[in-house]
């Protein structure tokens, strides 16, 4: 029988007690257990350029934020540790799709040091994950945002809860175009009972920052609901 993606992680946590790991980006054998990525594709992990909007770190087009131009952000600062490509990319994959919920620990320091260097990201009165459906959830094992916050607020000593959650089972956004992301979100979050966000500065936790547009119906839930704030943190950025 074939085994399932948390048995096949336990299983190669097993074999790293034994064998010094592998660089989960190019697959050379690391000098240090505890390392995620070898020495060369460490270097190759790129943070964010300094030609980013200073609101929410899209690239800048002729001096000219192509995201915050529209007028249509509802949330009030975003923040990456790195750009979504290369040997970062190859991590969160490995980390969202492959089980390997320990690289939780590895992403969440690097973006313990970005949320440490980044003053707007200070001002918050708590931090929550983006909500993951019941069923997708299940089939991963965890929430990856989830344990990236559990983390980050744990580092910081500002207070985790979950605010949010699913309504509604949606595709994943990664395929569609910007318009039909805004329209499969639509009605797909709600704050949780008994939860309440008045006059509160409010750090959301993700994974990836692709468009925004889950940021985006976040931040316009929350603030109808009271919201002082909404500011976005995330692993990575899509370049």
């Amino acid at each position: 029988m074939k085994s399932s993606k948390p048995l096949k992680a336990i299983w190669q946590a097993g074999i790293d007690l034994i064998l010094t790991p592998t660089c989960f980006s190019c697959g050379e054998r690391l000098d240090r257990a505890q390392d995620v990525l070898c020495r060369s594709c460490r270097q190759e992990a790129i943070p964010l350029s300094d030609n980013t909007c200073p609101r929410c770190y899209s690239l800048m087009e002729e001096g000219k934020c192509p995201s915050c131009d529209t007028g249509d952000i509802f949330y009030d600062f975003a923040h990456s540790a790195w750009v979504f490509q290369g040997p970062i990319k190859d991590v969160i994959h490995s980390f969202k799709y492959q089980s390997y919920s320990s690289l939780s620990t590895w992403l969440g320091e690097g973006m313990y040091r970005a949320f440490q260097e980044e003053a707007k990201l200070l001002n918050c009165d708590l931090i929550t994950p983006v909500p993951l459906h019941f069923t997708r959830k299940k089939d991963r094992g965890y929430n990856q945002s989830e344990l990236l916050a559990r983390y980050l607020s744990k580092k910081s000593l500002i207070r985790y809860e979950r605010l949010l959650k699913r309504t509604r089972y949606t595709a994943s956004q990664t395929l569609l175009s910007k318009s039909e992301r805004e329209h499969n979100l639509d009605g797909a979050f709600a704050i949780r009972r008994n939860k309440s966000v008045h006059g509160m500065h409010i750090l959301l936790i993700d994974d990836v920052f692709t468009t925004g547009t889950t940021a985006n119906q976040i931040a316009i839930l929350l603030k109808e609901q009271g919201a002082k704030s909404v500011n976005i943190f995330t692993a990575a950025r899509a370049a």
